[in-house]
């Protein structure tokens, strides 16, 4: 079933707070198993990253009403 997952900006907006996430990048095989294997918490290719309010809010337009449906148009 398909869900609309909000944009990192979006949410740190209404949460009106710094948001904190996760960033998954493809590796390799091995480098998974390497990963997997070393008993390291710590992962390469998955940054822990904030999206500070003050970054978020330059994209304050897109939570106005029609913006997805105006931004379809324009394409």
């Amino acid at each position: 079933m398909p869900v609309f997952v909000e944009h990192i900006d979006a949410i740190a907006r209404a949460k009106e707070a710094a948001a904190l996430y996760l960033e998954f990048h493809p590796q390799g095989v091995d480098l998974w198993r390497d990963d997997t294997y070393d008993h390291d918490p710590r992962h390469a290719g998955v940054p822990f990253c904030v999206m500070p309010l003050a970054y978020a809010m330059r994209n304050i337009t897109h939570d106005e009403p029609g913006f997805r449906a105006r931004w379809a148009e324009d394409f």
